[in-house]
């Protein structure tokens, strides 16, 4: 608001009014007459520069793509000062070419060691009528053939699915690389499921398998480009994540674990792409190693919606320890495919069905909900496998998991299974254990020279656990190396 004095006719001044003037979107002051335009125009040019140094100063700095030197670089390998007064304009950008990208420097990864079993102290106590809860749940999985029990990754190395049988028709494959590229393809399996339903991976693997020109091994994955193997897995969840993933495992294979699956939890998690759950489940099917559960989604879900922790578990590896702290031994295999199976048919994540459940009718789940016949009526239908009278299966599937739980049978695999293992640890010597900037490592010596040896040579203070037919003593020694 301005005020305008204007003169009438006769000469005499008028009285003072207000006048609304108009402001510019970026100079305050209200626009002046014609005659001061030249000085506005100045004005505006000295607010413009000022406008302008705002900006730059306030800009934000585009990102520039990491370095392939920094990839490559060890974790532990700390700058010179050399390296840090170099200016940036020395600093090269790496340029992206088809046949490379930045995952195929992924390196291996130095985690802590995974936590393999609960202490005494925390054991979870096993839940009260577990044993009737899933002895019917076992009851009706025998009748189900989820997607897990045809084109699970335990399946995808099998001979009567592989895309890669001609390696083996013309001889370029003996039992042992057989049995190497089958190990292989469970990995890879693995590796590709996660976020990704079972018929898409079971495609997937099959890709790979035809379109690679070696078949789906260690080499082949090697020397394949990444658009070989994109184009083969691009129907998976983040496939291009996994492309990265998938060739560094390779390579990490080939120059640290002579080109096969280690046998080991953590070697296995060292893998890129590779967590808890994968690493279990490889054992379990690559090598027939009960080490522990695979938990996924589908039994973290319905162990928890049974009630089966108190208080509920907010992670896979929670679930994983807990259970292993009650379950009985030979279950730790077959819970992981008969949980699956029913998760995929019945126990949904989203609209369980709850009218299909054999627990419906029993007070045994206490996440039971009620189900509209309405809200039915568009879903998938779900077909059992047919019965007779006498509750004998007219067709039965070949599943990998028991159909009846014997808890006296039970009870009598984990004795031998704990006597076999207590036989294993009482051939150890002696047991170093090393801690290293790459994690914590574990030296083994199943004889008394080799123990001698060890204890010999050292430098810095480890614990050397010492077994004999006697007692076991823990002395402290040096290791020279």
């Amino acid at each position: 608001m301005a005020a305008v004095k204007r003169e009438r006719e006769d000469g005499q001044a008028e009285p003072p009014r207000t006048v609304r003037t108009r402001k510019s979107l970026f100079n305050p002051t209200p626009l002046a007459s014609s005659s001061t335009k030249s000085t506005e125009q100045a004005d505006l040019g000295s607010q413009s520069v000022l406008h302008d140094a705002s900006e730059q100063r306030y800009s934000l700095r585009a990102r520039q793509p990491p370095n392939d030197a920094r990839l490559l670089q060890s974790p532990a390998k700390k700058e010179t000062s050399a390296d840090q007064t170099k200016s940036k304009s020395e600093t090269s950008i790496p340029v992206k070419t088809k046949e490379e990208t930045f995952f195929d420097a992924s390196p291996r990864k130095s985690n802590k060691p995974i936590k393999r079993e609960l202490e005494a102290h925390e054991a979870h106590p096993a839940p009260p009528k577990w044993t009737e809860t899933y002895a019917l749940i076992l009851k009706q999985r025998r009748r189900i053939v989820a997607p897990v029990d045809t084109l699970g990754c335990e399946e995808a190395g099998n001979d009567d699915r592989r895309g890669d049988k001609w390696r083996e028709e013309d001889g370029q494959e003996d039992l042992e690389d057989a049995a190497r590229r089958k190990r292989f393809t469970t990995l890879v399996s693995l590796m590709l499921s996660s976020q990704t339903k079972d018929p898409v991976t079971a495609a997937a693997v099959a890709n790979l398998q035809r379109q690679l020109p070696g078949g789906l091994s260690i080499d082949s994955i090697i020397a394949a480009s990444d658009e070989q193997v994109s184009s083969a897995i691009n129907k998976v969840g983040f496939w291009r994540r996994k492309t990265g993933y998938v060739k560094s495992a390779a390579r990490i294979l080939k120059s640290d674990f002579g080109g096969d699956v280690p046998k080991d939890v953590d070697d296995i998690c060292s893998l890129p792409g590779v967590g808890p759950k994968m690493a279990y489940l490889c054992l379990q099917s690559a090598w027939q190693m009960n080490e522990g559960i695979g938990v996924d989604v589908h039994v973290h879900r319905i162990t928890n919606r049974l009630g089966w922790h108190k208080p509920a578990t907010k992670d896979a590896e929670q679930t994983r320890l807990n259970l292993q702290s009650w379950l009985p031994k030979p279950l730790h295999v077959e819970i992981n495919r008969v949980l699956v199976g029913f998760g995929q048919v019945v126990c949904l994540p989203v609209s369980p069905r709850c009218d299909l459940c054999i627990l419906g009718s029993t007070r045994l789940c206490p996440s039971k909900q009620k189900v509209a016949p309405n809200s039915v009526e568009n879903r998938v239908k779900v077909e059992f496998l047919h019965e007779d009278d006498t509750g004998v299966i007219v067709s039965p599937f070949p599943h990998k998991f028991r159909y009846n739980l014997d808890l006296q049978a039970l009870e009598s695999e984990t004795a031998a299974l704990s006597a076999l293992k207590q036989e294993g640890a009482n051939d150890i010597k002696a047991q170093i254990k090393i801690e290293g900037q790459d994690g914590v490592g574990v030296l083994l010596a199943d004889g008394d020279q080799t123990a001698a040896a060890l204890s010999d040579g050292a430098t810095g203070a480890v614990q050397i656990a010492v077994a004999s037919a006697d007692s076991s003593s823990i002395k402290q020694e040096a290791l020279d190396w």
